[in-house]
Formats: C-alpha cells, structure tokens, sequence
C-alpha cells in the first residue's frame, strides 16, 4: 500500500497544519482500516501468508513477527469496541472482588464475540487498571465457576490466565536482570511484587494440574525463588570478605572500612529479614538458618583475631581492626538481636582486658 500511504500522511499532514484535529482522527481511522483489511486479507491465503512471514522476517528480524502482525490485525478491528472499553473503566481497581468484579465481567462480555487478539487487549486493558495485575485471573476463575485450569480452558476467559502469566514472566526478567546487574538487596519492591503475585495465582488457581499453563507458571516460580535463594546464599561470603583480618601491607595506614560495603552488607541484612517475613512460602526457613548459621560463625571465628589485632599493629593501622570489630557488632545487632550482640560485646572487653594485663 505504499501509495495509499504516501495519500495519507499528505493528507494528514494538511488536517494537522489546519489543527483539524477531526479530520486527522477520520483520517488516521479509514487508513487503518484499509490497512486492516489489506494485511488481513493477505495472511488469510496460506500462500500469502508464508510469504508474508518471510518478509516480515526479513525485515523486522523477530520469528514472530507475523504473528504479531495478526495481533495487531485483530486489535484493529476492534478498535472502537477498545476505546470504549478504556473509557468506562476505572483509572485504577485497588481490589478485583464482588461488584467491582462483576461489573468488569459485564463490560468484557459484549467484546468476546469478537477477535480473540483482540478480547485478549481487552483484558490487558482490565490488567493495567488493577493495583495487583495477576488479579485478572479472577475474571476466568468467575466465568469458569472453577479453578481448574481445564475447566477454565473451555471459556473466553482463559486468555486471562496467559495474560497473568505474560506479566509474571516480565517480572521475573526483571527480577533477573536486576540480580545480575546490582544484585537484589535494593529491589525489596520488585521482590514484594513478584512473590506477591505467585501466592495469588497459587490461591486462586489450581497450578498442579498437567498442563501447558501449569508448567509454566511452575517454570516463572523456580526462576524467582532461585534468584532470591541465589541472592542469599552469596550473603556470607561477603560478610566473610569485610570482617576478614588484613594483613599489615593490604591495610592503608589510618583507614577504616569502606562504608559503601558495609552499606552494602547491612542492605543484604535486611533482605534477610525480608525474607524471614514475607518469603516463608518460598524459601525454605532452612536455608535462612543455614546462612544465618555462616555469618554468626565468621563472627566468631574473627573477633578474637581483630581483637588480638589492635595490640599487634602500630596504631596507624589500628582503626581499620577498629572498624572492623564495630561492623562485626552492627551486623551482630542485626541477625541475631542485641542479646547475642550484648555476648560479642563481652568477648571483646574480656579479650581487651586480658591483652591489657599482659603487658602490664
């Protein structure tokens, strides 16, 4: 359609120079519609559309560009069904339950007569209004009066279930993406997101069924958890690294320890108890305890050393050992409350006065 369109944004161009804001719009409309019919019409001849496939292909790169353009098709058509959606929504749906929910049925249920790309923006539309969006499963789990992922694939609903999944599986990435560019300890919000939406979906959907929507639900679920056990397994080994005693040439005379890493280390603290609290569900109260386990060993098996270590380095070196000591009781504090930390303390001061009197 190269010369329809060459029409159309020459024309387009005069309406948006004359701020005919109408006509631009009727515009804009009868080419999409055109277009609509155009590319509809040549991937509904099996020989048009593997040729069509090859094309689009070769010049947008992506497999699935034809499909997209079949999307993209069915959304067209419609359009106004769409628009209209949109305005009668809610800006914003804090809880998808009782009438909120039943009156988000009644607006869907005139579009899913019609194309199935396009029901299926419908319920983005819906998934985009809601607070938590992986509540628009409750929209099949109502049609279907079944939580069964079996049941609910015979209704127009089940593109809800893809639609809760797609948007699982872009915060997983996300989550992903985060841990191997900056680790997780900044992202308690996107963690809280995700986590949040796998309970949901394991509380209104029965995800144990043998099918393609299970598997991939438990598929999104193994990534996220193994990105947070991942996450919290690497924990110790950093505690390890700051409290480890230096020797004389790695310590810069009247140093202490870098506060960004003991930032870093106290962020990863509280991930910990992020964990304990809202994670249970997810990752094992084992593995908490098995890294709560390392760090309060490296704790014990340093202080002893930096304490020794005050009194066998001159005093240029002595306030990083210092520092050293107080990060080991902040981090003490933190995991396992002041009682332990209050022991530590102790450890310390009888080291201190026993060094004290042996070299009096």
């Amino acid at each position: 359609m190269p010369t329809e369109a060459k029409a159309y944004v020459d024309a387009t161009k005069r309406a948006l120079l004359a701020e005919d804001k109408a006509k631009s719009e009727k515009l804009a409309r009868e080419f999409q519609d055109r277009a609509a019919g155009a590319i509809g019409k040549a991937l509904s001849v099996r020989s048009g559309a593997d040729h069509a496939r090859e094309r689009l292909t070769a010049f947008m790169g992506p497999p699935r560009a034809f499909d997209d353009m079949q999307k993209i098709v069915g959304i067209l058509k419609m359009r106004d069904e769409l628009a209209k959606l949109d305005e009668r929504l809610p800006p914003r749906i804090a809880d998808l339950r009782g009438e909120q929910l039943d009156e988000t049925i009644r607006l869907l249920n005139p579009l899913v007569s019609g194309t199935g790309d396009g029901f299926a923006q419908a319920l983005v539309l819906v998934k985009k209004r809601l607070v938590t969006p992986c509540q628009v499963v409750r929209l099949a789990t109502l049609v279907a009066r079944s939580n069964k992922l079996a049941v609910i694939a015979k209704t127009p609903y089940r593109m809800a279930i893809a639609v809760a999944l797609s948007d699982l599986e872009e915060m997983v990435s996300a989550l992903r993406k985060r841990q191997a560019e900056a680790g997780l300890s900044d992202s308690e919000t996107l963690i809280k997101r995700v986590f949040d939406a796998l309970n949901l979906m394991e509380v209104e959907l029965n995800l144990d069924e043998d099918t393609p929507w299970g598997h991939r639900y438990a598929k999104l679920r193994a990534e996220a958890v193994d990105a947070v056990d991942t996450e919290i397994k690497v924990i110790p080994r950093h505690v390890d690294n700051l409290l480890q005693p230096r020797k004389i040439e790695e310590i810069i005379p009247e140093s202490v320890l870098d506060s960004y890493e003991i930032s870093r280390i106290e962020k990863a603290l509280m991930f910990i108890e992020s964990c304990r609290s809202w994670l249970g569900g997810f990752v094992s109260v084992e593995a908490i305890q098995q890294v709560c386990l390392r760090i309060k060993r490296s704790i014990d098996e340093t202080i002893l050393t930096l304490v020794g270590g005050l009194f066998e380095v001159g005093r240029a070196f002595r306030k990083f050992y210092q520092s050293q000591i107080e990060t080991a009781l902040r981090i003490a504090v933190r995991v396992f409350g002041r009682r332990y930390a209050a022991g530590i303390t102790k450890t310390v001061e009888d080291a201190v006065k026993r060094r004290q009197s042996a070299t009096e």
